[in-house]
């Protein structure tokens, strides 16, 4: 029984000069309330409040676009002491503060309407959760025990990508490639502990590097058909070569869009259907276990109903189609099992799901 109240600001001004030039400045601020009333606890109470200055530079003038960015954050975090020093559910107070100033600046060049080529360069900041510094408990959601950290720094990167854009009458083609160097990435990790049965987790903090590239083709030999292939992966490592924990398995996408001609009351109606392949993950962190590739295929139907002046919209979905027992090589409970009359029940992800989406236009008059 835990209740979490949050207060949020965001705001910006906008101003366009030059006629090439546009400036943004804008502030982003939270404060954060955390009060535990049940017998257990996996976070202590807790008083979180952030800051952020931030601004932003455009510049578009023919074929070339230039953006640059800088931006301020003020992170506190403050806990409440809770239970006896050294038991297992002790939670000492802290006062913690964190701060940066980070920046980016990035570029496209336009050769001709059909082919651009984009690069960025920027820093980034994110303090310590309140979860990474404080979890000393049972997390109810997945069944583990968790245990923070509280002399977690700040996670700091610097990242760079690079990636061009290919867009004609019958092939489009998107594609980047990037580099994210990242100083103190925090991580939870399985560890060989058990407490009452359940598997103990810690968050780690180490350097670390994640590359990667995400590739989206689309072929449309005709009006009506399109073939779009999408693929992405990313490589995870600490600073001493280890692959890190929790980083999705490579992911290849196929669909087929193909688009009808108006037929009696059904305006702009379409179908679709695609494959998701998940491939088996080799890259694997200490204590993971692979999990089997799998594919699901999707169907989906959609299109326009006119009623009077109106159009609204309907579309019908049936997501893993083929009701395909699989476990998500990400989820959070894939290690949950149980057996029972002497067969072995793991956490499955969801099997068939069938989506029924209707979109009502409103308009008033005054």
């Amino acid at each position: 029984d835990m209740i979490l109240n949050t207060y949020s600001l965001d705001a910006s001004w906008n101003y366009t000069f030059k006629k090439d030039f546009d400036l943004t400045v804008g502030t982003q601020e939270f404060l954060q309330s955390n009060v535990n009333d049940g017998q257990r606890r996996l976070i202590p109470d807790a008083d979180v409040s952030s800051g952020a200055v931030t601004s932003i530079l455009r510049y578009q003038k023919n074929k070339f676009g230039f953006e640059a960015g800088a931006r301020f954050d003020l992170f506190k975090v403050k806990t409440y002491e809770f239970g006896k020093s050294d038991s297992a559910n002790y939670f000492p107070p802290l006062d913690l503060t964190y701060n940066s100033v980070n920046g980016s600046a990035g570029a496209t060049y336009r050769f001709n309407k059909n082919f651009l080529v984009k690069a960025n360069l920027s820093t980034g900041f994110r303090a310590p959760n309140l979860a990474e510094l404080t979890s000393n408990g049972l997390h109810e959601g997945t069944f583990q025990y968790e245990i923070g950290n509280k002399d977690f720094k700040n996670e700091q990167s610097l990242e760079g990508d690079i990636g061009f854009v290919l867009d004609s009458k019958y092939v489009s083609l998107d594609f980047s490639a990037y580099n994210n160097r990242i100083n103190n990435y925090i991580y939870l990790g399985l560890t060989n502990d058990t407490y009452r049965g359940y598997p103990v987790y810690k968050y780690y903090q180490s350097d670390a590097t994640l590359k990667g590239l995400e590739a989206d083709l689309t072929i449309q030999p005709t009006k009506w058909l399109a073939l779009r292939e999408t693929y992405s992966t990313v490589i995870a490592t600490r600073n001493d070569g280890a692959n890190l924990p929790l980083i999705p398995s490579d992911r290849v996408t196929t669909s087929a869009h193909i688009e009808l001609k108006n037929w009696n009351v059904f305006y702009n109606p379409y179908f679709e259907f695609s494959a998701n392949a998940s491939l088996e993950k080799t890259r694997l962190g200490e204590n993971e276990n692979p999990t089997p590739s799998y594919v699901l295929f999707n169907l989906g139907f959609g299109c326009d109903l006119k009623f009077e002046k109106e159009l609204f919209n309907i579309t019908i979905a049936a997501n893993n189609l083929f009701d395909k027992t699989y476990v998500d090589f990400m989820s959070r409970i894939k290690t949950l099992s149980a057996v029972y009359n002497g067969q072995t029940y793991y956490a499955n992800n969801i099997g068939r799901n069938i989506v029924f989406t209707i979109k009502v236009p409103f308009q008033l008059s005054y």
